[in-house]
């Protein structure tokens, strides 16, 4: 076996073996924003693909002793600049670690953010119109 750098023309194969075996499980995730990915050949076959994304976390720590008002108009802003800065980077997504559950249901709610497994949230988009 033998692992050499992706190639545009692998596209088609590497989506050939997620269409057969995952596609019910996750997305292909597309190639912007990898810092590497490569694909395991066993001849002249490739029989495996891998990439390391680089992808945007927010992070928000609000002062838990201020008014719910000020929290969620903090929140708000904060969002607000978080989009700004993955919309100016060209990222497709944001993603957000979750330790309080009713935090996450906030964002599910008002924020369009997707439980990825329960603490990992991630919002979709080109975060053209918001």
């Amino acid at each position: 076996m033998q692992f050499r750098e992706f190639k545009l023309e692998d596209l088609e194969r590497v989506s050939e073996i997620y269409d057969k075996y995952y596609k019910d499980e996750f997305s292909l995730p597309n190639l912007d924003h990898t810092i590497g990915n490569g694909v395991i050949l066993k001849d002249t076959e490739i029989i495996g693909f891998g990439m390391v994304k680089c992808y945007p976390e927010a992070i928000i720590i609000l002062d838990k002793n201020s008014s719910l008002r000020d929290k969620v108009d903090s929140l708000k802003i904060l969002h607000d600049n978080a989009i700004r800065v993955c919309r100016n980077r060209r990222f497709s997504e944001m993603r957000c670690h979750v330790i309080d559950d009713s935090y996450g249901q906030l964002l599910t709610k008002h924020f369009n953010f997707q439980s990825m497994n329960g603490k990992l949230m991630v919002k979709y988009g080109k975060f053209q119109s918001e």
